[in-house]
């Protein structure tokens, strides 16, 4: 049985290792899969269907869409979040709120602000006459520019959470902390193959030195 398939499209010129930074005009591999597999797990609105195709279709809510209200109208108790409606209509702001956090998403590629709804707001937005300038809210934001690299974070670990997912740690703080010891010893590591390296050559060098010549 399959639960998902994910296709990377080969007309993008992608880096498969970053650890010594992303090449010129190619965009981050890791980044780029880490974002399709949280559409995968569950990061998708079924707004976007209702910006797409026709206001009149059948509601078919995802999970995460539980947890989509319009941002002049959140919930900030459990009766709020039971009472308030939640906002599938393409174009209007809305957030994603369990109560206590919340962030801000996007509002459809035709009726709303560019981006399909199945993301964070984008931190960069010019429509040609508009610009909107906002945080990185995670690796959810619905672009990602050539050379660069976004990691998961809190937000990101968040709405797994609400989707259904265990985490190490609420708030996806265990995560983050794993994270950070993984990319300290990445970096241990290479710092020793550098050395390793270097006393390698030095090496060579030393027993080139040492060996007789013959005339």
């Amino acid at each position: 049985m399959i639960d998902g398939t994910i296709a990377f499209n080969p007309a993008y010129a992608f880096d498969y290792d970053s650890r010594d930074g992303v090449a010129a005009g190619k965009i981050d591999f890791q980044t780029a899969a880490a974002h399709e597999l949280g559409h995968l797990l569950g990061f998708i609105s079924d707004a976007d269907e209702y910006d797409a195709i026709s206001p009149t279709i059948a509601t078919n809510v995802t999970t995460l869409d539980l947890f989509r209200f319009n941002a002049a109208s959140k919930p900030t108790t459990a009766d709020d979040f039971r009472l308030l409606p939640r906002e599938m209509r393409p174009g209007q702001a809305a957030v994603l709120s369990d109560t206590a956090v919340e962030h801000a998403l996007s509002t459809g590629v035709v009726s709303g602000d560019g981006r399909q709804a199945s993301h964070w707001k984008d931190d960069f937005i010019f429509d040609g006459t508009n610009i909107y300038i906002g945080p990185l809210i995670g690796i959810m934001d619905p672009t990602l520019n050539t050379r660069v690299t976004e990691n998961v974070v809190a937000s990101d670990i968040r709405a797994m959470e609400l989707i259904g997912y265990d985490t190490p740690e609420p708030g996806g703080a265990g995560v983050a902390t794993a994270a950070a010891l993984a990319t300290m010893a990445r970096r241990r590591r290479r710092r020793r193959r550098r050395r390793r390296r270097r006393r390698r050559r030095r090496r060579r060098r030393e027993g080139g030195a040492r060996l007789p010549t013959v005339s």
